[in-house]
């Protein structure tokens, strides 16, 4: 499906082409189930086990979403994606954490959101001796990073 909007930038307008494609590989499937998406809700669950587990959870949801990107796609905006991250081309930075950010969204206090940052920083420590997994372009290589993160969080 296309779907074709303008907007007005200043005095200029933009026409802005966007094309949807219709999920049908059963795997890919997958992260439209309640059961990839239960992380999206808050929960009054505050304790450790249940941070790491919502940690994981977002990282092979997006693992996942990168994943069927790269079968479309070279690239994707960064500023879409509320992981703390900066993408490079072959690795993977995280931001300062910020309370205020989409990532911190998640979480009930600023206070857990910063335990998470924690966790995530905490994961790429383990793997900072560890080759980043190659591939033709960041958008591959990305989700092959976050299983990783995801294995070492604990």
């Amino acid at each position: 499906m296309r779907i074709v909007e303008s907007i007005l930038s200043g005095d200029q307008r933009i026409k802005l082409a966007w094309f949807l494609k219709r999920i049908t590989d059963r795997k890919d499937l997958a992260l439209l189930t309640e059961e990839k998406n239960w992380w999206r809700k808050l929960s009054g669950l505050q304790t450790d086990v249940h941070l790491v587990k919502r940690i994981k959870a977002m990282l092979l949801y997006c693992s996942l979403y990168y994943e069927i990107v790269s079968k479309e796609s070279a690239y994707f905006r960064q500023s879409g994606v509320f992981l703390p991250f900066r993408y490079y081309q072959h690795s993977i930075g995280l931001k300062p954490f910020d309370g205020k950010s989409n990532f911190s969204n998640f979480f009930y206090t600023a206070q857990r959101a910063e335990q998470a940052n924690t966790l995530i920083s905490g994961a790429l420590d383990k793997l900072q001796n560890k080759s980043f997994p190659s591939g033709k372009d960041f958008v591959i290589e990305c989700p092959m990073y976050m299983d990783r993160l995801a294995f070492v969080i604990n």
